[in-house]
């Protein structure tokens, strides 16, 4: 009877525990950094500073640059990715998110940028340059490598194409652009639109028309700008 009564016991723990866990949220999405090599798990730590994160400059810092000019979707990534680096405490806020043909000369002159102006897709505000904020661009390859591997998962679970700097020979590991912007670019150019925010979106939605009226073989949507 003692058995009996231990084996009842022993089954109602495991169904409640089951339950437990059940209830529990599930995590959909695996973490970035553990995909990465071993020896970039330190690297990760390092950047870790959680106490920066609540202090009254990290709050400062990230609402420095002006949102105007920028794309919508460069927007929501920006968000999301932010919020994703607070929940680590790593502190990082945008440098550069829409910049002039003017000030995009000067950092071409400078040899910040391979891009002059017109040739960069921060001049169309579909770009965000992300940086340390008091490390700013000082930071070891596998620090960047941890950035960038949390911004494109970022990217990924959002389902906005976006391509890393850190990816390229010319190595820029701050920045983040959409892998379509020279789309933009065309149409503003051509109709000689003022980027905004409000323009981009317009934009946005022709283009995603656009598509759309291609796949299922429909009359092309007026141009918001034409």
């Amino acid at each position: 009877m003692m058995h009996l009564k231990a084996a009842i016991q022993r089954l109602i723990r495991r169904k409640m525990s089951k339950a437990k866990r059940a209830k529990q949220p599930r995590n959909l999405y695996p973490d970035p950094i553990r995909r990465l090599p071993a020896d970039h798990q330190a690297a990760a730590r390092s950047l870790t500073n959680h106490e920066y994160c609540k202090s009254l400059k990290y709050k400062a810092q990230s609402l420095k640059t002006s949102w105007e000019g920028v794309h919508p979707d460069i927007l929501d990534f920006h968000k999301a990715f932010q919020k994703e680096l607070l929940q680590r405490g790593y502190p990082f806020y945008a440098f550069f998110f829409w910049r002039s043909h003017e000030l995009q000369d000067e950092l071409y002159r400078q040899g910040s940028t391979k891009a002059r102006g017109g040739q960069s897709p921060h001049n169309y505000g579909c770009a965000v340059d992300e940086v340390h904020c008091y490390k700013f661009w000082d930071l070891t390859r596998k620090q960047w490598a941890v950035l960038g591997a949390i911004g494109k998962e970022v990217a990924r679970r959002k389902g906005i194409k976006i391509v890393w700097g850190g990816d390229w020979k010319f190595y820029d590991p701050v920045h983040f652009q959409l892998a379509d912007w020279k789309r933009y670019k065309a149409d503003i150019d051509r109709l000689d639109i003022e980027v905004t925010t409000q323009n981009l979106t317009a934009l946005r939605w022709y283009f995603s028309a656009c598509d759309r009226a291609q796949r299922e073989k429909k009359p092309l949507p007026d141009h918001p700008f034409e």
